[in-house]
């Protein structure tokens, strides 16, 4: 199964979900270029400059803190709580990066709308600490995603991001497997974004978030004619910072926001861009600059970061061939999308299967509590599951008991003797009056 070949196919049925994820556990499978080594959460910090909470400040809140709200990008202060506006412009509620987030997330889904095809496969390039992969997750099935790729050249933040990636996803999982999606293969490469990668050519979406001007602008513009100009996806959404936002934080002409940065344009100096990519690339629509990120009391300076949306406008494939792979996979996991429902329909039909088969003797009654009942193990009911043992694996056993007794209105109990997993049946419950409140109870679903 090659990188360029993961595709589940489409949510027709069951079948369709219990295949793509015996398929999603082979690609789990498959060796990486390199594994990275764990880099020490503990000892991360983001590379942030004047834009510190300022009730931590205030406060004395360790740097333990303010970094850890950075990385997961929940703000904590309410602005309505700060007097002072002079503290109060340097603070964005939401954080900044959940705001950057939230207009990828907007304006991929309005793309998805607006064309009425899936956004299959993602690619994140310059994916740093992989804020934009798990801010987008909950929203991977509305997209109709499968593939996610994410691509950066600093082992640390990429080690960082992975941990704090599988730490989300396991987190939300409960969450995440009741969504409607196929299960997303999310891999990440290290590499240099400079040097295009046959396995990033003819995506749905590139997405680079504040990534440009890390590197000088001559490889900035090199590094976009590329997505542009060989890529080639069907939307490509990129952003960096407006420079004149720089005085809302205090700082002095030309100092840049961060101090990695080459390079930081001006309002003009991007709409400039955006035009001249606009002339050199025909195929692709490219919309004026977005804003994003306001202070009150500064509207004129229109927004801290300013993003480019270019939507590829003529149907063309590149030429990259198939052996140009200078990115290292070092890391793929699974957002396991749609999982609770697929098991849950899984089970009901085991479960009626087994009803069906089963011999309710009365000489096999245990007379025991209030009513006599017979007991049964679950692994007897769950032997009759029609999936892979890959994805049948993955079912608890005693959450296959509590999908029971919903779909049966509560008229099967668990009962678990011995460490054995098991349900009850009471004397007064027959096999037809089980079998028609289970599908009943489908009907509503």
């Amino acid at each position: 199964m090659t990188d360029v070949g993961d595709g589940w196919g489409s949510p027709y049925d069951d079948q369709t979900y219990v295949n793509a994820y015996d398929q999603l556990e082979i690609a789990l499978l498959e060796p990486l270029d390199r594994v990275l080594p764990l880099a020490n959460l503990e000892e991360f910090r983001p590379k942030f400059k004047n834009q510190q909470n300022p009730r931590q400040k205030k406060k004395g809140n360790s740097g333990d803190a303010e970094w850890k709200d950075a990385i997961y990008g929940f703000g904590t202060t309410d602005e309505s709580d700060i007097d002072d506006h002079e503290l109060r412009k340097n603070y964005f509620q939401p954080p900044l990066q959940v705001q950057r987030n939230s207009f990828v997330k907007n304006t991929l889904m309005d793309f998805k709308r607006s064309t009425q095809m899936d956004i299959n496969r993602l690619g994140i390039m310059g994916c740093g600490e992989m804020s934009l992969e798990r801010g987008l997750s909950e929203f991977f099935g509305v997209f109709g995603t499968i593939n996610v790729l994410s691509v950066d050249i600093d082992q640390d933040s990429l080690s960082v991001g992975q941990q704090l990636l599988q730490k989300h996803l396991t987190q939300h999982g409960d969450i995440l497997s009741c969504e409607t999606g196929l299960p997303v293969l999310m891999r990440s490469y290290l590499g240099d974004i400079l040097e295009p990668d046959h396995r990033f050519a003819d995506l749905d979406a590139i997405v680079s978030l504040e990534v440009v001007e890390h590197i000088p602008l001559a490889d900035a513009k090199k590094f976009v004619n590329n997505v542009l100009g060989i890529l080639l996806p069907r939307i490509f959404i990129f952003s960096t910072p407006n420079h004149e936002y720089n005085a809302v934080f205090g700082m002095k002409p030309g100092e840049f926001r961060h101090d990695d940065h080459k390079f930081e344009m001006e309002r003009k100096e991007f709409a400039n861009w955006l035009e001249e990519l606009s002339i050199r690339f025909p195929h692709y629509r490219i919309d004026p600059p977005h804003f994003i990120g306001m202070t009150p009391g500064y509207k004129n300076l229109s927004g801290a970061s300013q993003a480019a949306v270019c939507r590829l406008q003529d149907d063309l494939n590149t030429t990259l061939p198939q052996e140009i792979t200078p990115y290292e996979s070092v890391g793929h996991v699974a957002c396991r999308l749609g999982s609770r429902m697929v098991a849950y329909n899984l089970v009901r039909q085991a479960f009626l299967e087994w009803v069906e088969k089963v011999d309710l003797c009365p000489t096999k009654l245990i007379n025991e509590g209030f009513l006599p009942y017979w007991n049964f193990a679950i692994s007897n009911i769950l032997h009759h599951l029609h999936a892979p043992i890959s994805f049948a694996s993955t079912i608890d056993e005693k959450v296959a008991i509590k999908y029971i007794q919903g779909m049966t209105s509560h008229k099967v109990h668990m009962d678990c003797v011995n460490g054995i997993n098991g349900i009850a049946i009471t004397k007064s419950q027959t096999k037809t009056d089980l079998i028609a409140t289970v599908r009943d109870n489908a009907k509503k679903i």
